[in-house]
């Protein structure tokens, strides 16, 4: 009741101060699991905003109610930072996401948050926000950011009645790493543009602390929690433009420092978009990458999360939009793996019944080969949702 309160009253100041803005969604969905039973899930999320001379808060509450799913139940503050704004220069500190890649199926250098696993596992854009602080200059060119994570945070995993459990043993969301959670992660990440031969855009980053990776260990003798350990990353992020066609690649090494059970580990996508542009009244836009892992020693863990579909892989999409007043957007993906012939198919649809009200539509099948995970064998989940923006 607490935090509905000060939610209550922060509403009211919002709304009395020319400098605020709140915008967001209520939604209501409906999950069906081809193997388990069937959930519904209210979830809403808004944003508020502040603004004064060079200085903006930012605060996105995050609430979801599961009926059949207690780790789906939470209220939180995902992101709560500031940020100054003095010459050509940015300051940002607080609790925050960071989005870096720009392939379609899966980004590798996306590394600075965790992913939300307990909310969707298979939604990239779902991830938790870390409190952190970045320090950017821009130029004519591009920009140069130092950034620094300060603390490294508890995740929590599936119910165990979840399609998605897959630990043998009860998971103990209590976080073991190797350093202090308060040991922070550092990167420097340099941006720039260019217009030689081709348009492109490209960042290279280096990092050093925590590594996004983490795995399972004993916390006592029938639980697990996630070991975080320490690493040195090196990531490269590039696009360029030659006509209709957007050129790809996202590379990512990882040194690991204190860790003997892991392995050093690159990590490289190839990635080609092409737009066919308005045909009748469509917008079509084609999608094809590549997604390769690569083991410095063999011998050592590997597959240490679900994120590692996604190695000798073939990502096929397509996206279709209309253009009208419904906006109606339809994507469909397939993710065959060319070692195991495992296949992932994924359909989303979304269309607007008003200028507040959308639909989404979204269905996720595994293929009768699924060895990586075998509870993921001929899955099935479907999810329909009806959402009220504001």
């Amino acid at each position: 009741m607490r935090i509905i309160f000060l939610i209550a009253i922060f509403s009211n100041i919002l709304f009395s101060e020319d400098d605020f803005s709140m915008k967001g969604h209520i939604g209501l969905e409906y999950i069906a699991f081809s193997n388990v039973i069937n959930d519904q899930v209210v979830i809403s999320k808004n944003e508020f905003t502040f603004n004064k001379n060079d200085t903006s808060f930012l605060a996105k509450l995050d609430f979801f109610y599961s009926k059949n799913f207690k780790e789906k139940k939470d209220i939180y503050f995902n992101e709560l930072y500031m940020t100054h704004h003095f010459g050509d220069y940015d300051f940002k500190f607080g609790k925050m996401l960071v989005y870096w890649g720009s392939l379609e199926g899966f980004n590798v250098t996306d590394v600075f948050n965790q992913k939300n696993i307990s909310l969707d596992l298979f939604n990239k854009n779902e991830k938790k926000g870390s409190w952190s602080a970045l320090f950017t200059k821009y130029n004519d060119t591009g920009s140069v950011e130092l950034g620094m994570k300060l603390y490294e945070a508890d995740n929590l995993y599936f119910d165990k009645q979840s399609p998605y459990y897959f630990l043998p043993l009860e998971y103990n969301h209590n976080l073991q790493l190797s350093h202090s959670p308060f040991s922070p992660t550092f990167h420097l990440k340099y941006t720039f543009i260019s217009d030689f031969i081709l348009e492109s855009d490209t960042s290279i980053i280096i990092q050093h602390g925590y590594d996004n990776k983490r795995y399972y260990k004993l916390k006592t003798d029938d639980t697990l929690s996630q070991y975080a350990y320490r690493v040195n990353k090196f990531l490269l992020n590039s696009t360029a433009i030659y006509e209709d066609y957007i050129f790809k690649f996202e590379g990512a090494y990882t040194d690991v420092i204190d860790d003997k059970s892991i392995s050093d580990y690159g990590q490289l996508s190839l990635g080609l978009e092409k737009n066919f542009g308005t045909i009748g009244n469509l917008d079509t836009t084609l999608y094809i990458e590549y997604y390769r892992y690569l083991y410095r020693n063999r011998n050592k863990i590997e597959n240490i999360d679900l994120s590692e579909l996604y190695d000798n892989d073939i990502f096929l999409a397509t996206r279709i939009v209309s253009n009208d007043v419904s906006n109606t957007e339809i994507k469909l993906g397939a993710l065959y793996d060319l070692k195991k012939h495992e296949i992932l198919y994924k359909l989303e649809g979304k269309t607007k019944l008003s200028d507040d009200f959308v639909v989404q539509l979204e269905v996720l099948h595994f293929s009768y080969a699924f060895e990586s995970y075998e509870r993921l064998t001929n899955h099935t989940r479907a999810k329909l949702g009806l959402y009220y923006y504001f």
